[in-house]
């Protein structure tokens, strides 16, 4: 039986990255699964975008801003599709969630969220998610700090001299962790994160201290699919995930580039996304991996002093939001459900004296209801 995969995300760049994901769907006959979804956004360069994807038409959709909002209106309605606009915010790269709702209502089983510096290597890469997704069995792993730094399990190149850390990694947990392997034993993956070669997905203090870093796949040993112990976390690094569609609705975004005290929150909203996926994830009994290298990150331009601004806000509520979320207990047994009570504990929970960040989580607890309310209307 042929399972849709969507293959989904948004960009202000011309996304070269996307035929060679669709060559590499070809050399391993997938491309019959695949559909594409550019989700468009303000600056986002859609008639130089559908001209370069042309002769690959067929398995793309390029959607501007104008498609997205009729979309909405076609499936809720003019009032409701007023609402509903406030939770895909545009010049964000949260913009891409309402490609996940699109693709699921397109009849896509599994989801792969990519950014547009993300290339595949010689490896099946649609089929390398796939596999992680559908596993039955396999090994978990833990640490004693409850927290799993992806970069300890790549190789770096040079070897650094100091500890580098995967972008999102809890400033108070910083230390040496012990890791521990655990089974083997069944497992029921929902959420599959991919590593990369090249540029790795680190903080902007790690890059400074570290600014020529690669990373790669061990030569010494061969890395598995794992997957992270309950009540372990990790960063869930949106550049190159996958999951299945069954639990859509854990992968909400959270929205940047909001200015905070004179500065901008930026650069921690898959990471907080990851911890609520986590949470409910290990209520329900089901499992996040990761795994071995299979893209090859190409790195779009940074500033990576203008990262280390926009990561200041997210570092300092990075501690607060953690805790909370560790602390919650469920009590719901259903995704769906549990994702709704963490949102409204949560809600009760996270109170700050500064106006800016109070409005922030208020708006985005708000839009993330309303999110969970459209999967209800829609599935």
């Amino acid at each position: 039986m042929i399972q849709l995969i969507g293959i989904v995300t948004t960009t202000i760049r011309i996304p070269k990255n996307l035929p060679e994901i669709y060559r590499n769907a070809l050399l391993y006959d997938r491309v019959d699964d695949i559909q594409f979804y550019i989700i468009g956004d303000k600056g986002t360069p859609l008639a130089r975008i559908q001209k370069y994807l042309l002769p690959r038409m067929d398995n793309f959709k390029v959607l501007s801003l104008r498609d997205q909002k009729k979309w909405l209106r076609d499936n809720f309605g003019r009032k409701k599709a007023r609402v509903y606009e406030t939770v895909f915010q545009e010049r964000n790269y949260q913009r891409r969630i309402i490609g996940f709702l699109m693709a699921v209502q397109d009849g896509a089983t599994s989801i792969i969220a990519l950014d547009d510096d993300n290339y595949p290597t010689d490896r099946d890469f649609i089929g390398e998610h796939l596999r992680a997704l559908f596993k039955s069995d396999g090994l978990s792993i833990s640490s004693d700090l409850s927290y799993i730094n992806l970069l300890d399990f790549l190789e770096k190149y040079p070897r650094p001299k100091t500890r580098i850390y995967v972008r999102g990694y809890p400033l108070h947990l910083r230390g040496e962790p012990s890791y521990s392997l655990n089974g083997p034993s069944s497992l029921k993956p929902a959420v599959n994160i991919g590593l990369w070669e090249g540029d790795p997905d680190i903080e902007a203090i790690s890059r400074i201290a570290c600014p020529n870093i690669k990373t790669g796949l061990s030569t010494k040993s061969r890395l598995y699919s794992l997957a992270i112990a309950k009540d372990n976390f990790t960063s869930m690094c949106l550049q190159n995930i996958s999951f299945r569609s069954d639990v859509l609705i854990t992968q909400y975004e959270f929205p940047m580039n909001i200015p905070i005290g004179g500065l901008r929150l930026g650069r921690y909203d898959d990471i907080w996304a990851g911890y609520v996926c986590k949470k409910v994830l290990d209520r329900v009994g089901r499992h996040l991996l990761f795994g071995p290298p299979i893209a090859i990150h190409k790195r779009n331009p940074h500033d990576v002093h203008k990262d280390l601004l926009n990561e200041f806000w997210g570092m300092y509520l990075n501690s607060f939001f953690y805790t909370a979320i560790q602390e919650i207990q469920l009590e719901e047994k259903d995704v769906f459900s549990c994702f709704v009570e963490l949102v409204t504990k949560l809600s009760k929970r996270i109170h700050f004296t500064d106006e800016d960040i109070n409005g922030y989580f208020l708006r985005v607890f708000t839009d993330m209801l309303l999110w969970a309310e459209m999967i209800d209307k829609l599935f």
